[in-house]
């Protein structure tokens, strides 16, 4: 199970099928840039596991957004693609990108079932919280669907809402729910289980060098 997580971690499963392409071709050095020029949004974010569901439905097609140093990398690598017919992806260059913040959050604090912004319930690598706030300093996460009708009416409704369960408020109103589908592939789930197994698996070898010395 730890060989095949980390199978599809090197392979970039979950992402879409552009980045999975172009992020395979910095790896192999075909492209000016390497791994630490460029980074997807999925492989930067830690997160306690009950935020896990919540914040991957938050992030959405987000998730494979590719961060860059700088917009001439990032231009440099939208030509890439299209001088490749590689299909397109989005890039947040870290010295241009700005935040988004809700203004006046505090006034939901009080309101049942409110949890926090979901840009504030993750950790990230130094340098790219703008990058979170970007993406996520306008969702609220929420304990339930009641909580989440409650303060986007509170909101007048000008927020993303989600539940711990994934269930979303959309801006204007709209309402998104059901059945989330577990897949193998799942992006920030996949890294902390093998961080996890990392971890287990030297204690072990730890504990077998004790034993046999």
């Amino acid at each position: 199970n730890y060989t095949m997580l980390i199978n599809l971690q090197e392979h970039y499963e979950g992402y879409n099928r552009a980045v999975r392409t172009l992020m395979g071709e910095i790896k192999k050095g075909k492209t000016r840039f390497t791994e630490s020029d460029c980074f997807l949004v999925g492989e930067v974010i830690t997160l306690q596991k009950k935020f896990e569901t919540c914040i991957e439905v938050a992030l959405g097609s987000a998730i494979s957004n590719i961060i860059t140093k700088n917009e001439v990398m990032a231009k440099t690598l939208i030509k890439y693609l299209k001088d490749n017919n590689m299909g397109r992806a989005t890039f947040l260059p870290i010295n241009i990108i700005k935040g988004r913040k809700i203004p006046d959050k505090y006034k939901f604090k009080n309101i049942k079932g409110y949890i926090g912004i979901a840009s504030e319930l993750l950790e990230c690598k130094e340098g790219f919280i703008n990058v979170m706030e970007y993406i996520l300093g306008r969702t609220i996460i929420c304990s339930d669907m009641d909580s989440a009708l409650e303060i986007a009416k509170s909101s007048g409704y000008r927020f993303k809402i989600v539940t711990l369960l994934g269930d979303v408020v959309n801006p204007g109103g709209s309402l998104t729910g059901g059945s989330l589908q577990r897949r193998s592939s799942n992006i920030i789930g996949r890294k902390r289980e093998i961080e996890e197994t990392s971890v287990k698996i030297k204690n072990i070898q730890g504990y077998i060098k004790n034993s046999n010395e």
